[in-house]
């Protein structure tokens, strides 16, 4: 879900990819077929989006 919902948005070149085996690999290029999310899912998992005080969607220039 993580790789489909990285490369769902247009601001992201580049997304990295971990495995330990061919199927977790096999798993994780499968979720390009998914890259769809209802609104009621982004409301969900927005609510984890920031982090560590970090807010994950702010600009980049005005983190310190």
């Amino acid at each position: 879900m993580a790789v489909a919902w990285t490369l769902r948005d247009d601001r992201v070149t580049t997304t990295l990819l971990g495995a330990s085996s061919v199927a977790q690999l096999e798993e994780t290029v499968q979720a390009v077929r998914g890259l769809q999310f209802t609104d009621a899912e982004l409301v969900e998992i927005d609510e984890f989006a920031i982090d560590g005080d970090i807010n994950l969607w702010a600009a980049q220039s005005l983190i310190p």
